[in-house]
């Protein structure tokens, strides 16, 4: 099997295996203890590590890698209390400069903080927070990495472009794209040699919707007539095919997703993380 094939099957592993293990909730309350001290961890403090990781990765935090995010904080308070303390002075502040920022210039900020994430250039060493540095992998999840211009090309971010894919599809009259797991290792593969093979803006392209997306999909939802059809003359969309989902998909992902990302935040953005 290839790589894609592994880690896309892995993917689907881990989230079988998350519904059928209901993982022990570490930190049920804000108020609730992580470690003691003087003062103590309080869960409410160690959430910006969560809410950190959930921007970075473009996607929620599941109950396990939560888990073993504030456990790693609780276990290192004991030793270093003042360097936890310290660490996530600096996580809220990527924070809020992640939540501040929109548009491209929030997606280009995003892969930059998710690339530090993963090098070892980030608030959690991995020397400090071995588990938490395995969940930041697995929740970043990345596909695509260049170290020279410090961005990454994860996981939410192709799946941003195959939603986009499907979005498009159907407002030709089509239906929500059907993808098998081969198609969408061709549709991974081809996106990672282009991010490899771009310059600097057309990578910031590929990851200008990957932590939007869900706000895109709310605010298509609650966008008027008018406004989805300012959308959909905006952008550029192929004619109308009946081909299989995934030749039109392949058709879309050919295309210049850097203006379809920077039309998607222009015309119904811009969108922010939160």
């Amino acid at each position: 099997m290839t790589r894609t094939v592994l880690l896309i099957a892995a993917a689907l592993t881990t989230a079988c295996s998350g519904w059928s293990l209901t993982p022990t909730t570490v930190c049920a309350t804000d108020e609730a203890e992580l470690a003691a001290g003087s003062p103590p961890l309080t869960c409410a403090e160690a959430e910006v590590a969560i809410t950190w990781l959930r921007h970075v990765s473009g996607r929620p935090v599941g109950q396990a890698d939560r888990n073993l995010v504030l456990l790693d904080l609780g276990a290192r308070y004991k030793v270093d209390p003042a360097e936890v303390r310290t660490d996530l002075e600096q996580l809220a502040a990527i924070n809020t400069e992640l939540e501040r920022a929109s548009g491209m210039t929030g997606a280009e900020t995003r892969s930059t903080r998710a690339w530090e994430a993963v090098t070892a250039n980030g608030p959690l060493d991995p020397e400090h927070y071995p588990e938490a540095d395995r969940s930041i992998r697995r929740r970043v999840a990345v596909w695509a990495q260049d170290d020279e211009e410090k961005l990454v090309l994860t996981e939410a971010d192709i799946e941003a472009w195959i939603s986009f894919a499907s979005l498009c599809r159907e407002v030709q009259s089509g239906e929500p794209l059907k993808l098998s797991i081969a198609n969408r290792e061709a549709l991974y593969r081809d996106m990672r040699v282009r991010f490899e093979m771009e310059p600097r803006t057309g990578q910031i392209g590929l990851v200008g919707l990957g932590g939007y997306w869900h706000d895109v999909e709310e605010r298509w939802i609650a966008a008027s007539y008018k406004e989805q059809q300012a959308w959909i003359a905006a952008a550029t969309l192929p004619p109308p095919m009946t081909s299989r989902s995934m030749g039109y998909a392949a058709v879309i992902f050919e295309g210049d997703l850097r203006q379809q990302a920077v039309t998607m935040h222009e015309v119904l953005g811009p969108f922010t993380l939160r």
